[in-house]
């Protein structure tokens, strides 16, 4: 497997996660998270945090799950 398919595999990662969690996050289960959860969330998103495990999170799953 060479770098460039690697990255190509990595941003078609980042871009079908995003697109699953974002519709699951904001569409599907926001009331049920809002309803269960209300009092253990916080009002500002941490995007930095946010962004830094969605990044090594979408990389255990190239090296665990698409490269084998």
């Amino acid at each position: 497997m060479t770098a460039g398919n690697i990255l190509f595999l990595y941003a078609l990662t980042v871009v079908v996660f995003f697109l699953i969690d974002l519709l699951w996050l904001g569409v599907v289960a926001k009331g049920f998270y809002r309803r269960h959860m209300g009092s253990l969330m916080r009002e500002n998103v941490n995007w930095f945090a946010a962004i830094l495990f969605y990044l090594i999170y979408i990389g255990g799953i190239q090296i665990f799950v698409l490269m084998p």
